[in-house]
């Protein structure tokens, strides 16, 4: 519901999900420097509204001193839905 609300516009949706952005940033950050992934998946409704998030956390960890992973190849998700 979060998610659909950003999509269509909404401006408090849109501030919570920057905020949850920068916060996700920061871990996948702290996952980067303790695992040094090749890829990394999401699952869940991170999944479902990472169109929305994936800007900010691309900025947060291709900020100083986190540059290094600006590299980190990020693309946008191709992904399908598989039931429970």
């Amino acid at each position: 519901m979060l998610f659909d609300a950003a999509r269509k516009g909404d401006s408090t949706a849109n501030e919570i999900i920057n905020a949850a952005a920068d916060l996700h940033g920061i871990g996948i950050v702290n996952l980067l420097h303790l695992y040094s992934p090749e890829i990394l998946i999401f699952g869940g409704g991170l999944a479902h509204g990472f169109d929305t998030l994936a800007d900010g956390i691309q900025t947060v960890s291709s900020a100083p001193p986190c540059r290094h992973f600006a590299m980190f190849q990020w693309s946008r998700p191709s992904w399908r839905e598989i039931p429970a």
